[in-house]
């Protein structure tokens, strides 16, 4: 295997690797894996979501708490919070994480002309998604895509 000649924070939360072989690819669903667990294959990148302990329960204006949680843990440097498309997504991968609350999760999205709606994915059983107001409470979990 070649050795990871650089790495790059990109745009978007992506990690760059360059060289021959790039990452080891993550051994299986739920295993540990970049920083965090490795949840699926979206859009050509390894998901990872951040370990629970670093989980926040707040309004959406303490997203980035979550990012910092993540950051501190494990200093990938590209820590996001999924848009309302891709964390729908990622309540598919739910039996994946480490652990989860049958609970909404913000995403990063904003309703469309209404600055104070905001995406919010519940993943408890059958459940809707919602728009919700943003000063209300909800989990906050942080995630990362490695592409190489």
């Amino acid at each position: 295997m070649s050795p990871i000649i650089s790495r790059l924070s990109g745009p978007l939360g992506f990690a760059f690797y360059a060289g021959a072989s790039g990452p080891p690819p993550p051994s299986g669903l739920g295993a540990a894996y970049g920083g965090g667990f490795y949840i699926g294959i979206l859009g050509g990148a390894y998901w990872v979501v951040a370990d629970n302990d670093t989980q926040v329960n707040g309004s959406f204006n303490n997203r980035d708490t979550a990012v910092n949680n993540a950051q501190a843990e494990a200093a990938c440097g590209d820590w996001f919070i999924p848009s309302y498309t891709e964390m729908q997504w990622t309540k598919g991968q739910k039996n994946y994480w480490d652990s989860y609350t049958q609970d909404p999760y913000w995403s990063a999205t904003q309703k469309p002309g209404d600055n104070h709606g905001v995406g919010a994915v519940n993943l408890a059983p059958n459940s809707g998604n919602n728009w919700c107001w943003c000063n209300n409470p909800a989990k906050i979990r942080a995630f990362r895509k490695v592409v190489y």
